[in-house]
C-alpha cells in the first residue's frame, strides 16, 4: 500500500515499514557509548568494581562460619556472622587463600556450564565445615 517493503508484521491494520537506522544515528550512537567508556566509564567501571568488592568481602566474612556454627551450636544468627567475621579477621591470609579457592573453583564450574558444581559444592561444604572445626 504505501509502496515501501513491509516486515510482514500487521496489527490492528498498521503494517510495520522495514526501514533500516540511518547511518548518522548509528554513527551517533557508536560516539556516545565510546565516550561513556574512554571518560566517565572508567571511573563507574572502578568504583563499581571496589564496592563490589567490598560487598564481597563483607559477605564472605559474616557467611564462611556462620552456617557451621548454626549447625553445630546453640546460637541466634548475629552471634554467628559476628563470630564468623572476628575468625576470618584473625585468619587473614587463610581465609584470603579459601576466597581464591572458592572463586577459582566457581569458575571452573561456570565453565562446564556449572554441572561441576555437582562435586564442587558438597566438596565446598565438607571444607567449610572441617575448617570451622579446625579453626572453632
Amino acid at each position: 500500500m504505501t509502496g515501501r517493503e513491509t516486515t510482514g508484521h500487521e496489527r490492528n491494520g498498521i503494517k510495520e515499514l522495514n526501514t533500516p537506522v540511518p547511518r548518522a544515528v548509528l554513527i551517533f550512537l557508536a560516539a556516545t557509548a565510546t565516550f561513556a567508556v574512554l571518560s566517565t566509564g572508567w571511573a563507574m567501571l572502578l568504583a563499581g568494581i571496589i564496592v563490589g568488592g567490598l560487598f564481597a568481602a563483607f559477605s564472605f566474612a559474616i557467611s564462611a562460619f556462620s552456617v557451621p556454627m548454626l549447625l553445630d551450636e546453640k546460637s541466634d544468627a548475629f552471634t554467628a556472622m559476628g563470630t564468623s567475621m572476628a575468625l576470618v579477621w584473625n585468619n587473614l591470609p587463610v581465609m584470603l587463600a579459601w576466597g581464591a579457592i572458592v572463586v577459582a573453583l566457581f569458575l571452573l564450574s561456570a565453565v562446564t556450564g556449572l554441572l561441576a558444581l555437582i562435586v564442587v559444592f558438597p566438596l565446598l561444604g565438607h571444607a567449610t565445615w572441617q575448617a570451622y572445626k579446625a579453626v572453632r
